[in-house]
C-alpha cells in the first residue's frame, strides 16, 4: 500500500510540474499551431468569408509557414503604408504595426501591436500580441480577433498578384485610430 501511495505522489508531482511548465518552458519546442494556408498570405487578394473569430480559436502560440509565408505581414518599414482588404482574404486584414524585432535573442519575447485595416482606416482596431524569437523563426501569441471577418495575415506575396493586382496600400497619415 505504501509503494502505491509513493507512486501516486510521484505521478501527481510530475503532472503538476508538467502543467506548471506548460508553454512557459520552451514554446519553440512545444506543439505550435501552424497558420499555413495560401489564402492567409498578404498577397492573396480575393475576399473570403474566413475569420479568426471562431469558437475554437485559442490564445496560444502560432507560427506562419507554407503558403501563408514565414512570418506575420508587416506595414512598410518606415510606417507610411498599411495592408488593406482583401489581403489574406479578409475584410479586416491584421498585420504587425512596424517591423519584427531585429535584436531579440532566441527565447526572448516582446509585446507588439497588430493593426486591423478596413480599407479606409489603416488601424481601425489595435490588438496587443506577444512575439517570441525561436532559432530560425518567430512565433506569435495571438488572441481571438476583435470582430468577424478579421484575420492575421502572413507575409507571403505572390508575383502574379503583384503584377496584376498589387497589394493596395493607403497612407497612414490619413488614418483615424479607433474602433468600429
Amino acid at each position: 500500500m505504501r509503494s502505491v501511495n509513493v507512486l501516486f505522489l510521484l505521478m501527481l508531482s510530475f503532472h503538476e510540474m508538467k502543467s506548471a511548465c506548460g508553454y512557459e518552458c520552451d514554446p519553440c519546442a512545444e506543439d505550435i499551431k501552424v497558420l499555413s494556408s495560401k489564402d492567409r498570405a498578404a498577397g492573396f487578394q480575393k475576399l473570403t468569408r474566413k475569420s479568426d473569430r471562431i469558437r475554437r480559436w485559442k490564445e496560444t502560440w502560432y507560427k506562419f509557414t507554407g503558403g501563408a509565408g514565414d512570418k506575420m505581414a508587416t506595414a512598410d518599414s518606415n510606417g507610411t503604408y498599411c495592408i488593406t482588404p482583401p489581403s489574406c482574404g479578409a475584410k479586416f486584414p491584421g498585420y504587425l504595426d512596424g517591423d519584427h524585432p531585429a535584436d531579440l535573442k532566441v527565447g526572448e519575447s516582446v509585446k507588439r501591436t497588430v493593426c486591423f485595416s478596413n480599407g479606409r482606416n489603416c488601424c481601425v482596431w489595435r490588438q496587443e500580441i506577444e512575439i517570441l524569437k525561436c532559432k530560425d523563426f518567430f512565433i506569435y501569441k495571438l488572441p481571438k480577433v476583435p470582430f468577424r471577418r478579421a484575420r492575421y495575415c502572413g507575409n507571403k506575396v505572390f508575383l502574379l498578384s503583384m503584377v496584376l493586382v498589387s497589394i493596395k496600400f493607403i497612407k497612414k497619415e490619413t488614418q483615424n485610430s479607433g474602433k468600429l
